[in-house]
């Protein structure tokens, strides 16, 4: 047996053991839960904490001064990191996080990572442990220490990290509320013994020397933090939102965690919900507001107002509800808080004068009239904007005066613009107008662009749609869009008279006309709108020469075709064809004739129009021709119709007849020669080259021969 063994057997190692095995597990359950505030932080405590442990147990169990050193060197990786990462832990728990940024945690970290490479390196100088000798305690040998300058330097920095976290827990316990205060007493307790007594270690009055327990008590601190953990969910329930609760407000003040945990309620909400303090703190909000369903769906930790009405009739109170989330300085939720205003009396004050407006709105009964007649142009400029042309548009006018103006007979002129003439759109009532062909400078509201009351004694002389006898009163309204004269509204009011004056009023009259005036004004819109559309509609898809359809409307369509002929297995016919020597005619006759020789051939064609069939203007002297459901032989036969009335064409120059007229086309079909519009087109022109090589005025298939077709 070795007279000098390298190890004794001590009973002093297994509180180390134990305390490193609560530490270990504590640290664990922490960073499994490292998403919360303070988690990640008490996690490192606790894992330095327990190597701090097993490092001082095993250091117990030598006997050799070096070994014994050795240890020593590594329990300051712990001793150096657990003041540190508990400062971290109480501010973040304390809501101070801000203060954690990357740069400070870096110089926090200065002194704790220089010492830790002193003490690795202190036999070099001796900076930290300037001499070190075994102590005999009873059967056991501890390690004596003489501290160089520089532990000094760390102990003194490490104190005063300690002195901060408890300042800031004995801070927060003294403004806590009663629910959070076990929380922070828990902490302040896992504090203050291990600061204590590693402070007395170091100053030389443990009570075993050389032997320092700051470990043991570590891990027997996380014993009260391990209670306030399982007992009080001291890292699902961290109160930074509790300054948002009021003791003394009137609105019900609700906090929850972010994982939807009731964590406070102030004495208002308790005696909304009908829940105490105790049965609510720790549960889930479905629990605690089992039986008001909608606050519930208003804790999901999102920002939200709306209102809440709870009891029965006779109990029924509203709530004016408003949810907000608290976040931390990094923007990450830490739960909600959600206030309860009792708006009940301002909602019976609201609902007592909407039923007193419901009945003065019943005892006036001139304000339902107009209200009525807002409604009418409401509903007419609706049915305006769903007009596709003016005909439609004039019809919806008509309909809406006859509403509007129950009573009144009228009339709606359209002024056309060529021959400044008014024609009658639309009439109603008992009215026989007289503007079909009337002058439009006949009407002295349309020449002074302003509406214009007839019998009045400075009206001046009368329009000349009016019949004779004239009536009592009547309006003219001009229709006047973006500054055109489009057209004038008339009314006759007719009226009964007493003693030669007329019953009604002029306040009637002056209504009577502002109605009619917002009339006018959406006719008037609505009518410009219509024709511009039209205009540009007809601008994007019509060749202005021939009034065929263009190119553009050409390529939309026959892509169209295509598909739905594909669709269905229909066939489809193309028709290509070309002025022949048209170059020669516009040279000979001049431009202005060869317009008008593709415009007359424009005609021609629109002439042989069937009811599905499409005429474009292709380009220059080019037209084709698109034949929906047409096999080739139709197609064929058509375009030979169309080839033998082109020379029927009759153009004039200077009062002698341009001509003749000969015309080359070529044809192709789907799906004969192409199952795309591009292919069908190349096809059939192709085609047409072909007529052209073979002589002109003929007719050639795709892929065939050309010639004058035998078609009866």
């Amino acid at each position: 047996m070795d007279a000098n063994p390298s190890w004794q057997y001590a009973p002093y190692i297994w509180p180390f053991v134990l305390t490193a095995l609560i530490a270990s597990v504590l640290g664990l359950y922490a960073w499994l839960h490292r998403a919360v505030a303070a988690a990640v932080p008490f996690s490192i405590t606790a894992i330095s904490s327990a190597f701090w442990s097993i490092a001082s147990a095993v250091g117990l169990t030598q006997t050799d001064l070096l070994a014994k050193l050795f240890w020593e060197q590594l329990t300051y990786l712990s001793y150096t990191t657990v003041p540190l990462a508990w400062l971290a832990m109480i501010l973040q728990y304390t809501g101070h996080e801000k203060w954690l940024t990357r740069p400070r945690l870096a110089a926090l970290s200065a002194i704790p990572a220089v010492t830790i490479i002193l003490a690795l390196t202190n036999n070099l100088h001796g900076l930290v442990l300037r001499n070190a000798y075994l102590i005999p305690f009873g059967p056991l040998l501890t390690l004596g220490r003489e501290y160089g300058p520089w532990f000094w330097v760390h102990a003194s920095y490490s104190f005063l990290l300690l002195l901060i976290s408890v300042g800031l827990l004995l801070r927060t316990l003294l403004r806590s509320s009663t629910s959070y205060r076990s929380q922070r007493l828990a902490l302040l307790l896992a504090t203050l013994p291990p600061s204590v007594c590693s402070l007395l270690f170091v100053l030389g009055l443990s009570p075993i020397p050389g032997l320092e327990v700051t470990p043991i008590l570590l891990g027997l601190a996380g014993v009260p933090v391990g209670w306030a953990l399982f007992r009080y969910h001291l890292f699902d329930i961290v109160p930074v939102a509790h300054h948002r609760v009021i003791e003394g407000m009137h609105d019900g003040v609700i906090v929850l965690d972010s994982k939807g945990q009731v964590i406070d309620l102030n004495p208002a909400a308790r005696v909304i919900i009908g829940r105490s303090l105790a049965d609510a703190v720790g549960l889930p909000a479905e629990e605690v507001f089992r039986s008001w369903p909608d606050l519930i769906s208003l804790c999901r930790g999102e920002s939200t107002r709306a209102q809440l009405v709870v009891g029965p009739d006779e109990a029924r109170r509203h709530y004016e509800v408003q949810a907000a989330p608290v976040t931390d300085g990094r923007a990450q939720c830490l739960g909600q808080v959600i206030t309860l205003h009792d708006n009940t009396e301002r909602v019976y004050a609201e609902r007592a004068m909407r039923e007193a407006n419901e009945q003065l709105v019943n005892w006036v009964s001139e304000l339902g009239r107009r209200n009525r007649e807002a409604s009418f142009l409401n509903e007419m400029g609706e049915l305006l904007q769903t007009c596709l042309t003016v005909e439609q548009a004039y019809q919806v006018i008509s309909h809406s005066a006859r509403r509007l103006f129950p009573e009144q007979a009228g009339a709606l002129y359209v002024l056309d613009q060529a021959r400044d003439v008014l024609e009658t759109a639309a009439s109603w009532g008992e009215l026989d107008p007289v503007g079909a062909g009337l002058d439009g400078q006949e009407c002295w509201a349309l020449r002074r662009r302003r509406s214009r009351v007839e019998g009045d004694e400075d009206s001046g002389p009368p329009c000349r749609h009016f019949e004779v006898p004239l009536p009592p009163h009547s309006l003219c309204v001009p229709l006047i869009a973006q500054g055109e004269v489009l057209g004038v509204l008339h009314l006759r009011c007719e009226s009964e008279t007493s003693g030669g004056e007329t019953s009604l009023s002029e306040r009637v009259l002056e209504e009577r006309q502002q109605l009619a005036v917002s009339l006018a004004e959406h006719a008037a819109l609505a009518v410009a709108n219509l024709r511009l559309r039209q205009s540009l509609r007809e601008q994007a898809i019509r060749d202005p020469l021939t009034g065929l359809f263009n190119r553009r409307y050409l390529e939309e369509t026959l892509e169209r075709e295509v598909r739905q002929a594909q669709r269905r297995g229909n066939p489809l016919g193309i028709i290509m064809l070309d002025l022949d020597h048209f170059k020669q005619f516009n040279d000979a006759y001049g431009h202005e004739v060869g317009d008008a020789l593709l415009q007359a051939l424009g005609r021609h064609l629109q002439d042989h129009v069937r009811g599905g069939d499409i005429a474009c203007r292709y380009g220059g002297e080019e037209f084709v021709f698109i034949m929906p459901d047409a096999p080739l032989e139709a197609t064929a036969a058509r375009a030979d119709e169309i080839r033998r009335g082109a020379e029927r064409v009759v153009v004039m120059h200077e009062g002698r007849v341009v001509g003749p007229v000969r015309i080359s086309l070529g044809v192709a079909a789907f799906p004969e020669h192409g199952r795309s519009a591009a292919v069908l087109l190349r096809s059939a022109d192709m085609a047409l080259y072909q007529a052209k090589a073979a002589g002109r005025n003929q007719v050639a298939l795709a892929g065939g021969a050309a010639g004058h077709l035998d078609v009866p």
